[in-house]
């Protein structure tokens, strides 16, 4: 649900112009205020949110510099 996830997008966009000098098109996963990890697949991502964090909010998002989110039920897609 949008606003579920504010403080991992406010923090992945305090962060995104680092990412992007050495992560760009990698899928990073963000826990509050945290960068837990870089993936390079998005199922990685995904699938380390999920042993993490179980059926919690998290972002898992592409590290791209064209990014448009989109919000499927609880889940952010990038």
């Amino acid at each position: 649900m949008p606003g579920q996830l504010d403080k991992e997008i406010a923090y992945y966009a305090s962060i995104k112009d680092k990412l992007l000098s050495g992560h760009q098109y990698e899928f990073a996963l963000i826990r509050g205020d945290e960068l837990v990890e870089v993936y390079k697949t998005e199922i990685d991502a995904i699938t380390a949110g999920h042993r993490r964090y179980g059926n919690t909010p998290f972002l898992a998002i592409h590290i791209d510099p064209m990014e448009k989110p989109l919000f499927i039920n609880n889940w952010l897609c990038v």
